[in-house]
């Protein structure tokens, strides 16, 4: 936490030298942010934006702020305005897709999961592969987790290991989600327990 308040103060002797330095107020949103002050993050990224309004960090920033605080469609909006002015900052993707989740719009969280992990398949974390293959189940988009399971034996494996972990068995992923999986399927993530 000292570093954080370290970095208020500094950026605050920064503002004070200069108020037209957008990345001082953004960096302080970020420490604020990170010292869970979400509300001082907010104001601290819209003096940001108001300066700079293509600080597209200082809106992903009030973003996961907004989505902190329990308002996802605020961070769904945000995360929108920093695709809008950088459609390659794949970040917003992954924190809209987190907003949209919440509000319960699937298929729109399975699309920014796609570009995100479109954007980086290399870097994307198998938490967002898995978290794509739940969702795709959801959906009964059953040829989609195919490939996807079966493109990689290494992938697969890591997917059903993060699966196993958030669901005892396949049928108890079943009950909550309200589906019955192909067998094919089920087999692919670990089988049926009988």
């Amino acid at each position: 936490m000292v570093e954080f308040e370290r970095a208020i103060e500094e950026c605050g002797k920064a503002i004070e030298i200069d108020p037209t330095i957008a990345l001082a107020y953004q960096n302080r949103a970020t420490a604020y942010y990170k010292m869970g002050e979400f509300e001082k993050a907010i104001e601290e990224c819209g003096k940001a934006i108001e300066i700079d309004p293509t600080l597209t960090l200082a809106y992903h920033i009030r973003a996961n702020a907004y989505f902190r605080m329990g308002e996802p469609e605020k961070a769904i909006e945000e995360c929108g305005k920093a695709i809008e002015i950088d459609p390659d900052f794949s970040n917003a993707y992954i924190a809209r897709a987190a907003a949209y989740l919440r509000e319960g719009m699937l298929e729109k969280a399975e699309a920014d999961m796609t570009m995100f992990i479109e954007m980086k398949p290399n870097e994307a974390p198998m938490q967002v592969y898995c978290g794509r293959v739940l969702l795709r189940l959801g959906l009964q988009k059953w040829d989609e987790v195919k490939l996807e399971l079966a493109e990689d034996e290494n992938k697969r494996l890591k997917i059903a290991a993060l699966f196993k972990k958030d669901y005892e068995n396949v049928e108890a992923f079943e009950k909550e989600a309200g589906v019955t999986l192909p067998e094919e399927i089920a087999e692919m993530l670990g089988g049926r327990a009988g």
